[in-house]
C-alpha cells in the first residue's frame, strides 16, 4: 500500500478485498482515532477529546538527558533495547507498587507480582475485555463514560449498557432497575466453561501425570478445615449449590482417593480454589492456617497460579459476612504455627497468608436460603 493511499481505502469494510475477522470489522473506524487525527492535524486547536497532553509541558530535555546517560552504558543501553517480560519491567513495578502502597497505607510486599505495566489505558482496557467478556455480555457503564471503552467493548462483541449517575457516582437505584432489566432478558446467564473430561488413569496433559479421581479437572475446588466447626457444612452448601448450576467441584468427601497426590491434582486441575479461612481465637488448633494440610495446598495453589498466569488453581478467600474476626486471622497465627511439623512443604510464610487474606473476598450468609 503506498503512501497516496486515501483513508476511505484503508478503512475496513464488508466490500473489501480482504475478508476480514467480524472483529477486525468491529474494530475499525473508531471514533477515537478521527478525534485523534483532527487534533494532530490542527495544532491551535485545544481538544478535550483526543486527550494530547499539552505540547509545551512535554519534558523533551528531561528525556533527552535521560537517553543519553542509559545509553551511553552500552551494557545498560542494550538492555533497555531489548525485548522484556510480559509484565513489564520488574524494577519498575516495584517502584510503582510501592508508591501505590504508600498511598493507600498498605504494605507493598507481593503487589509487583500481581502488576502489569502497559502502554496505556486503551491496551489496559483491551487486555481486560479480552480476559473476562465473552461474544454478547452485557458491560454496565456510568452515563457518560469513557469514549476508548466504547471502542474496546465493540472489538469483543459485546454490548454497553448505560447507568445513570450523580455527584457521588452511579445511582444505585439507576443501577438496581439496569441490574434487573439485564437479567429478565437473560443477560446474566453464561455457558459453564467445557473442560477436558478424564478417565482414570489417562495422563493429563497438562501435568503429565496419571488422572487420579474423574473427570480429571474441575472449576472449583473448595478447600476447608475439616475439623472446624462451620465450615463443612457451608463447603457441601456451595458444592450443591455450585452443581446445580452445572459447575464441577472438588469437594474431599465425594472424591474417591483423598491423599495428598488426589488433594493436589485438585487444586492443579481447578480454575478457582475457593478456600474458607476461619479462626476463633489464638491458638484455635482448628483454625484453617493452623491445619498443616490446609496451608500445604494453599502453597501448592499459589505455585500454580503464578505457573498459569492465574488461568488455574486462582484462590479466592471466602468469609462469613458477619465474621469480625477475619481482620485477627493473621495476628492469631504465630511463626511456629505457620511452620511446625518436619514436613517443609506444609509451612507457609506470614506474607503469603497476608496475601491470600488481602484479596477481595467473597462473603456469604447463612441464614439467606440463596
Amino acid at each position: 500500500m503506498n503512501s497516496s493511499t486515501s483513508s476511505s481505502e484503508t478503512s475496513l469494510s464488508a466490500d473489501s478485498a480482504i475478508r476480514f475477522s467480524q472483529r477486525g470489522y468491529a474494530s475499525a473506524d473508531q471514533p477515537i482515532s478521527v478525534l485523534m487525527a483532527q487534533a494532530l492535524a490542527q495544532p491551535d486547536l485545544i481538544s478535550l477529546a483526543a486527550g494530547f497532553v499539552d505540547q509545551t509541558s512535554l519534558p523533551v530535555e528531561i528525556v533527552r538527558a535521560a537517553s543519553e546517560k542509559l545509553l551511553s552504558q552500552p551494557e545498560v543501553g542494550a538492555a533497555a533495547l531489548q525485548y522484556g517480560t510480559t509484565a513489564g519491567h520488574s524494577g519498575r513495578r516495584d517502584v510503582i507498587c510501592q508508591r501505590l502502597a504508600e498511598a493507600d497505607g498498605i504494605s507493598s510486599e507481593g503487589l509487583a507480582a500481581r502488576c502489569m505495566v502497559t502502554a496505556g489505558s486503551n491496551q489496559l482496557l483491551h487486555l481486560v475485555a479480552e480476559a473476562i467478556l465473552d461474544e454478547g455480555d452485557v458491560v454496565l457503564c456510568a452515563a457518560p463514560t469513557f469514549l476508548v471503552f466504547m471502542g474496546t467493548l465493540a472489538g469483543v462483541h459485546a454490548t454497553s449498557w448505560s447507568v445513570e449517575t450523580d455527584h457521588e457516582g452511579m445511582v444505585p437505584e439507576s443501577l438496581e432497575a439496569t441490574l434487573r432489566q439485564v437479567e429478565e432478558l437473560g443477560f446474566l446467564r453464561r455457558e459453564v466453561p467445557q473442560l477436558a473430561g478424564y478417565r482414570r488413569g489417562d495422563i493429563n496433559p497438562m501435568s503429565g501425570r496419571a488422572v487420579i479421581n474423574e473427570p480429571g479437572q474441575w472449576h472449583f475446588m473448595i478447600s476447608y478445615s475439616q475439623r472446624a466447626r462451620l465450615p463443612p457444612q457451608i463447603a457441601l452448601n456451595l458444592t450443591n449449590s455450585l452443581e446445580k448450576q452445572g459447575y464441577l467441584v472438588w469437594l474431599d468427601v465425594s472424591m474417591e482417593k483423598k491423599d495428598a497426590a488426589a488433594m493436589r491434582e485438585g487444586i492443579e486441575n481447578s480454575m478457582m480454589i475457593i478456600c474458607l479461612p476461619n479462626s476463633e481465637g489464638p491458638g484455635d488448633e482448628h483454625a484453617y492456617f493452623m491445619r498443616p494440610f490446609c496451608r500445604m495446598e494453599m502453597n501448592w495453589a499459589l505455585a500454580n497460579e503464578e505457573a498459569t498466569g492465574g488461568l488455574w488453581s486462582r484462590i479466592q478467600p471466602m468469609f462469613h459476612v458477619q465474621d469480625d474476626r477475619v481482620k485477627l486471622i493473621e495476628i492469631d497465627l504465630s511463626d511456629e504455627h505457620l511452620t511446625s511439623g518436619k514436613n517443609t512443604s506444609m509451612h507457609m510464610r506470614r506474607a503469603d497468608v497476608h496475601e491470600i487474606l488481602e484479596r477481595d473476598p467473597i462473603t456469604y450468609n447463612t441464614t439467606d436460603a440463596d
